[in-house]
């Protein structure tokens, strides 16, 4: 009777042992678990899906043949080994080690700053020295020095020209240009006024690009 408590008692073990266990399961049942076979693919549901950034060319032992990825391809990171990453591709059944570099995986390169615009400058216009330019030029500084204009002083004047003959609503007028600098945001910038003289007057001061009076 004690020899079969004995027996009892042991399979009662042996059978817990298994169910509740794992690692006693190969003493029990004398069979050492099964190791995947090699290039068996790993299952890991955790691994990332990484982007090419550059072409990758490898040697595929199992095709015997070079093979090409481009750029976007997407790729299964398996690890990181240094400045390689070990990859893997439908292209292939063995991993694949490319340079960090032509992966996502990479930091980004800062972009360039960019280059500051610069407006050119307007040219000068020649300041003639014939007696006509002498003379608007004087009614011109006349007109300025007894205030009919506002919107900028003599001061400001940087050119001064002689103009040609205009006809303004039936009127002939003699013209004259002048470019004044004028203060902005962002520093002086030349604008350009005309002057209409008649009988050795300024009649009106204009914006000739806009054809608006200036007051």
């Amino acid at each position: 009777m004690k020899p079969m408590l004995t027996l009892s008692g042991a399979l009662l073990a042996a059978v817990l042992g298994y169910m509740f266990e794992p690692s006693l399961r190969p003493h029990i049942t004398a069979k050492l678990p099964s190791e995947p076979s090699a290039g068996a693919p790993i299952r890991n549901k955790h691994l990332e899906t990484i982007t090419l950034t550059g072409k990758v060319v490898f040697y595929d032992a199992a095709a015997g043949q070079m093979t090409t990825l481009e750029p976007g391809t997407k790729v299964t990171l398996l690890r990181v080994e240094g400045d390689q990453a070990i990859i893997s591709v439908a292209e292939s059944k063995s991993p694949v080690s490319v340079d960090l570099s032509l992966t996502s995986l990479a930091a980004p390169p800062p972009a360039p700053e960019p280059e500051p615009v610069v407006e050119p400058e307007p040219e000068p216009v020649k300041e003639e020295t014939n007696a006509e330019t002498v003379d608007v030029v004087k009614i011109m500084r006349q007109s300025i020095g007894d205030g009919e204009i506002k919107e900028f002083a003599e001061d400001q004047v940087k050119v001064w020209n002689a103009g040609p003959e205009e006809t303004v609503d039936g009127e002939v007028y003699q013209t004259g240009i002048v470019i004044y600098d004028q203060e902005m945001l962002f520093g002086d910038k030349p604008l350009k006024a005309k002057a209409l003289i008649k009988d050795g007057k300024v009649v009106r001061w204009l914006w000739p690009d806009l054809g608006m009076d200036i007051k």
